[in-house]
């Protein structure tokens, strides 16, 4: 690329309604908040879209100065119905990245089902002590470790989960 080749990329996963969603304590952008973001982006950078990003590569040439890449990960039906408008209205482009084996094996992700077991709970320590409580019982027969080196490997909060949220994540995608 050329002399400016700095590049924000924002990337999005759930983008809905969530008052008309099926589950609607899934963790989801609000599709008012992203188009108060998109008319952020508008205001403050220059969006591109893949092809600019190509010819900067392939060509050799600069970005547009704050040049802003908007990505759409696990292609959910959101970005078709909600995203999908909001950009074409604003002719604006996005790169969306459904993966291959939702589309091969016509099958739901493991972390979708995670998110889905999340949001269709009212309190995610209910759940941590029915994990816990698997896992006293079958430490022996199953060859699992003690609760305590799961919730100290697992359990650490960030940003945005607290210290349940992400043991159930970790434990239900990873721990076993």
């Amino acid at each position: 690329m050329g002399s400016n080749n700095k590049l924000t990329i924002v990337m999005y996963h759930y983008v809905r309604q969530l008052k008309n969603s099926r589950y609607p304590r899934i963790k989801a952008l609000e599709l008012e908040d992203f188009k108060t973001q998109i008319d952020y982006f508008l205001k403050y950078y220059n969006i591109i879209s893949a092809y600019d990003l190509l010819d900067a590569i392939d060509f050799k040439e600069s970005l547009p100065p704050r040049a802003l890449l908007l990505t759409f990960d696990d292609g959910y039906i959101d970005h078709f119905l909600e995203v999908y408008p909001v950009l074409s209205d604003k002719g604006l482009s996005g790169c969306f990245f459904p993966p291959a084996q939702v589309i091969e094996e016509r099958t739901v992700l493991d972390v979708n089902k995670v998110h889905f077991v999340l949001a269709a709970i009212d309190d995610p320590t209910e759940l941590v002590s029915f994990v816990k409580e698997i896992i006293e019982k079958n430490t022996h027969n199953c060859e699992l470790k003690n609760f305590e080196s799961y919730w100290s490997r697992y359990a650490v909060a960030s940003r945005y989960d607290n210290a349940n949220v992400m043991f159930i994540k970790n434990m239900l995608q990873h721990g076993f």
